[in-house]
């Protein structure tokens, strides 16, 4: 199976408890799919805590003397140094992505680095591609956010090691030193096998790919919301998650109560309960006691 659903396929499921078919109707039981082509969104995203939160993924991607492009999606909650994605474990032979101390966005192999014009100070979800080219020793950065769409390293795009390392590769921080823990949200982490130019890069970024995409080596999404491991949907180089909180949005609203004295008044006149009538009352709560409590 490919994983794309055509025309004459099965769909089988499999459920981890009995179920009794009978209570399963159209009301209360359906089956969703995603299409395709669909435009992604920042409701499911990982957040990671600016000191110890990371993604490792073992095997790492293989980087070495070929052109590649990395697309991700980042909405930072801090400011100064800090890591998208880095491979290697020292500054002499390393894939770097992330933000330097003037928060703009930087690009290293080896210790030579490729520095972006515009800073990112803000806490606006960006669209990020990384297109690099081998052959040409270039490294070309593009961004899409609410206000701009570009390039955003003019005339700064020249870089000449070649990497040739191996190893772990870590989203969220470095793998020696102070690490430079990234401190926000990401998810849709994309490493293409070529170096994609920005209309490429502006046509795919906001979009769910099939796992035959063509070029298309690794796709993290990062929308499982539950568990440890965070799925490559192309070739299942899973990430496995250390500390990196799921992150839902647009997130509910609640009421917080003390215990002691904070409580919610409504007026009779408001909702009208007489002893004459049925009712039914449904509401969500989680508490953090174990004596008597009253929700109402």
């Amino acid at each position: 199976a490919d994983g794309i659903l055509s025309p004459n396929d099965d769909i089988g499921i499999t459920f981890n408890e009995p179920v009794d078919l009978g209570a399963l109707t159209q009301l209360n039981f359906d089956v969703r799919g995603v299409l395709n082509g669909t435009e992604t969104r920042h409701g499911s995203s990982l957040f990671f805590n600016g000191s110890d939160s990371y993604l490792e993924v073992q095997a790492g991607a293989p980087f070495k003397n070929r052109d590649f492009t990395i697309q991700v999606a980042v909405r930072r909650a801090g400011t100064n140094a800090e890591t998208i994605l880095a491979q290697g474990q020292n500054v002499a032979e390393e894939i770097y992505l992330g933000f330097n101390d003037a928060n703009k966005l930087v690009f290293r192999i080896n210790g030579e680095e490729v520095i972006s014009n515009e800073s990112f100070d803000n806490d606006l979800w960006h669209y990020i591609g990384l297109s690099y080219s081998f052959e040409n020793e270039t490294a070309d950065m593009y961004v899409a956010n609410e206000s701009f769409a570009g390039l955003i390293n003019v005339g700064n795009n020249s870089i000449f090691p070649a990497y040739e390392g191996i190893g772990r590769m870590l989203i969220g921080k470095q793998d020696y030193g102070s690490a430079s823990p990234f401190n926000g949200n990401i998810h849709e982490l994309r490493i293409w096998d070529r170096a994609l130019s920005f209309d490429e890069f502006s046509l795919t970024m906001n979009k769910i790919l099939p796992n035959n995409e063509a070029g298309l080596l690794y796709n993290w999404r990062m929308d499982e919301l539950e568990g440890i491991i965070v799925e490559d949907h192309i070739r299942r180089r899973d990430a496995v998650n250390n500390g990196a909180q799921w992150a839902v949005e647009p997130v509910g609203a609640s009421a917080d109560f003390d215990g002691a004295s904070n409580y919610i008044n409504v007026s009779t006149g408001e909702v009208l309960i007489t002893q004459d009538m049925n009712f039914t009352m449904e509401l969500w709560f989680r508490g953090s006691g174990t004596n008597a409590a009253t929700l109402f």
